[in-house]
Parts: C-alpha cells; sequence; structure tokens
C-alpha cells in the first residue's frame, strides 16, 4: 500500500507506475468532473474502506435500516433511511477546503462529515436538535477515531437559535469552511422537536426556516472561502410537481453574498429505487437517482486584492488565491486606489 500525506489528508491506495488514471484517482480519490459517478467500482471501493474503519450514519435513528420508517401512514409508503457518502464528503474537502479549515455544518446528521474531517486533519464543528443523534456520533466516532484525528464538535442545538451566537460557543475558533447536507423537508421527518424543520408541515414554513439558518450560518464564512452543500430536489406531495429545492437554495446563497462556482451531480447507486420504477413511470415520473454538489465563494472585495497589490504582483495574487490571473486583472488597480489609496 501507498500512502501519500499532502499535510491534511491520507489517500490509501496502490499506484502502477506509469499508470496515469491510477496515478489521479490517488491524488483526487474520485475524477473532479461535474459528474461524481458513486457507483463506479472505484468509488465503491473506497466507500467500503471507510466502511470497514467504522463509518456509519444511521446510529441516533429510531428506524430500522433494512424496512425503513413510515413516511405516510395513509398511503403506508415505506422510506429506507439515507446516509451520506463518505466518499463524497472525502472529495469535497480534498478539493475544497483549506489546509487549516475549520468546517461549519448547521445540520449535522450522522457522524460521517465530522469523521472524515477528522480523518483528514480538519477541525468540525456541527449541530443537530436530537441529543440522541449527537450521543451516537461521539460513541460510534471513538471507536472510529485514531491517533492523529482531530475529535470533531457535535453540538446538541437548535442551528436557529445558535448560528447569531456561533463566536461565543466556539470561543473564538472562526469557521472557514462551509459543508452541509440539509433535511429534504418531509421526505424523511427525523423527530417532532420544534427545532428539527423536517416536520414543518407546509413548504412555505421549512423554507423560512431554512433560509434562516443557512444565512445565518453564512454570516460567520469570511471572503474567499468556499462552502459546500448537497441537496436534491424533492416533489410537493399533494401535487407530484418539483419544488426547486435546489434553485432556492443557490438564491440563498446568493442573497448571502456567494457565488456558485461549481454545480456537480452525484450519482448515486440505484439500489432498491428499482422495485419504484414501475409505479414511478406509470405518472409519468422518473425515479431520483442523483443529487446535487453545489460549491459556492464568498469573492474576495477590491480591498483585499489592493492590500495585496501592494507587495505582489497580480500573478502572486492569483497563485495564492486560487484564481486565473486573469480574473485577478478584473479587479481594477485604478478603482482599488481611488477608494483605498496606494
Amino acid at each position: 500500500m501507498n500512502e501519500q500525506n499532502n499535510g491534511r489528508t491520507r489517500v490509501y491506495e496502490k499506484v502502477a507506475k506509469g499508470d496515469e488514471k491510477k496515478d489521479l484517482y490517488a491524488q483526487y480519490v474520485l475524477m473532479p468532473f461535474t459528474t461524481l459517478y458513486m457507483q463506479s467500482p472505484h468509488a465503491r471501493e473506497r466507500k467500503k474502506y471507510w466502511e470497514e474503519q467504522g463509518i456509519s450514519d444511521l446510529g441516533g435513528r429510531n428506524v430500522d435500516p433494512l424496512r425503513g420508517f413510515r413516511v405516510d401512514e395513509s398511503t403506508k409508503d415505506t422510506l429506507i433511511a439515507s446516509s451520506f457518502n463518505p466518499v463524497l464528503a472525502e472529495v469535497v474537502y480534498k478539493w475544497f477546503a483549506p489546509e487549516d479549515a475549520v468546517v461549519l455544518d448547521p445540520f449535522a446528521g450522522g457522524m460521517t462529515r465530522g469523521a472524515i474531517a477528522a480523518r483528514m486533519g480538519l477541525r468540525y464543528v456541527g449541530f443537530d436538535v436530537r441529543k440522541e443523534q449527537v450521543d451516537s456520533n461521539y460513541a460510534k466516532f471513538s471507536e472510529f477515531e485514531q491517533g492523529e484525528d482531530i475529535r470533531p464538535l457535535w453540538i446538541c442545538a437548535d442551528s436557529k437559535e445558535a448560528m447569531p451566537s456561533l463566536e461565543n460557543i466556539l470561543g473564538g475558533l472562526k469557521p472557514n469552511f462551509f459543508f452541509t447536507c440539509p433535511p429534504y423537508w418531509n421526505l424523511e421527518v427525523y423527530s417532532d422537536l420544534e427545532g428539527d424543520i423536517s416536520n414543518r408541515k407546509t413548504w412555505e414554513e421549512f423554507l423560512a426556516d431554512y433560509k434562516q439558518i443557512i444565512s445565518s450560518a453564512l454570516d460567520h464564512i469570511g471572503e474567499g472561502c468556499y462552502a459546500a452543500i448537497v441537496v436534491g430536489d424533492i416533489r410537493n406531495r399533494k401535487d407530484g410537481f418539483m419544488l426547486n429545492f435546489d434553485v432556492e437554495t443557490i438564491k440563498i446563497f446568493e442573497e448571502s453574498g456567494f457565488k456558485l462556482t461549481n454545480r456537480c451531480s452525484v450519482g448515486n447507486p440505484p439500489g432498491l429505487s428499482t422495485m419504484r420504477v414501475e409505479n414511478a413511470i406509470k405518472f409519468k415520473k422518473l425515479v431520483k437517482t442523483h443529487q446535487d454538489l453545489l460549491i459556492f465563494q464568498r469573492p474576495y472585495s477590491l480591498k483585499t486584492i489592493t492590500e495585496m497589490r501592494r507587495t505582489m504582483t497580480d500573478a502572486e495574487i492569483a497563485e495564492k488565491l486560487h484564481m486565473s490571473k486573469r480574473h485577478i486583472e478584473n479587479y481594477s488597480r485604478r478603482e482599488g486606489n481611488k477608494l483605498y489609496g496606494k
């Protein structure tokens, strides 16, 4: 086995000399394309590796992972509990998180995003309103953790109430990377707690709380920092039409001062989805097997670029900020000097 360590992650994979594709997999885990094939043999093998290390998102839920749980007693529909793919967490951190990342996750859920961050040498702060989920995360992480892992911080709190006072809660620790996967409204209802937005009666109520939580969390993420969120569009149970959850999410981020930099399709293994095909297509509906990974960045300000130009060339600034020189040049020297001096 060949171990590579770039200072924040360890990739375990045998790399054959001269085999460029295997070398790329060893370097990036998955190919950094806009479609992430989670059903590919390589992704499956990597997921198996993490599961053998003890990764599991199913703890803390009152649900049978094989039989699922009732979504609607009137229709007797049953849904298999979802879990976050550890390979997706790994590539998001590896591709977009800074080496000194402090990850903020307002919808923590299971242990996966926190545990993968820990193994990669990143600090993680996640909030969940359910105490049983937080307790389960810590219990499972104690079985997963190794000596070099940075212990995640899972906090049992309502994100809507906690985010405005986040700096006091963290004691000066400042998040510089945002990563979450929110509830998909009532697709999975986790509890009847007041702070659990999955139990909101209407789409409008859910969206209002969702917007408040996301916006408040993003207030703590500074310029130049990235934010990643995994969402998937959902259907209105009353009429079957799509609710544009992904579009609404993009609007919230843009209103918070973030710009969309990447939109990826996460192709998940179909699994038990094949059982729904016949009933779905009968009503001209397709069975959804993908999610969207949306990557945003809070743009650098003209003031920041102007300050850096005092001691650095545009090429040096571009390299430092992971931007193209052409984009740096679009920050007007004339305007910057006029506003902020030479």
